[in-house]
C-alpha cells in the first residue's frame, strides 16, 4: 500500500510539473487580455468624449445656421424697405 501511494504521489507530482507551464502561460494570456481590455475601455471612453464634443459642435452649428437664416430674412426685409424708400425718388435724364 505504501509503495502504491508513493507511486501515485510521484505520478501526481509529474503531472503537476507537466501542467504548471501551461498554467503559467494561461495566466500570462489572461493578464494580456485584461490589459488589452482596459486599453479598449479607455479608447471607448475617448471616443465617447469625442462624440459628445462633436454633438455639441453640431448643435452650435445648427443654432448659428438658424441665426444666420433669421439675419438673412431681416436683411432682405430691410433691403425691400430701402428699395421702396429709394423708389420715391425719380431720376431725370438729361439730353
Amino acid at each position: 500500500l505504501a509503495a502504491n501511494s508513493v507511486e501515485i504521489a510521484e505520478r501526481a507530482g509529474t503531472q503537476i510539473a507537466d501542467v504548471l507551464p501551461n498554467i503559467v502561460k494561461t495566466s500570462a494570456l489572461v493578464q494580456g487580455i485584461n490589459e488589452v481590455s482596459n486599453q479598449q475601455s479607455n479608447d471607448i471612453s475617448l471616443i465617447g468624449e469625442a462624440m459628445r464634443q462633436l454633438e455639441g459642435s453640431s448643435q452650435m452649428n445648427a443654432a448659428t445656421s438658424e441665426e444666420m437664416a433669421a439675419t438673412a430674412e431681416e436683411l432682405n426685409a430691410q433691403a425691400e424697405e430701402l428699395k421702396d424708400a429709394v423708389g420715391f425718388f425719380k431720376i431725370i435724364q438729361q439730353p
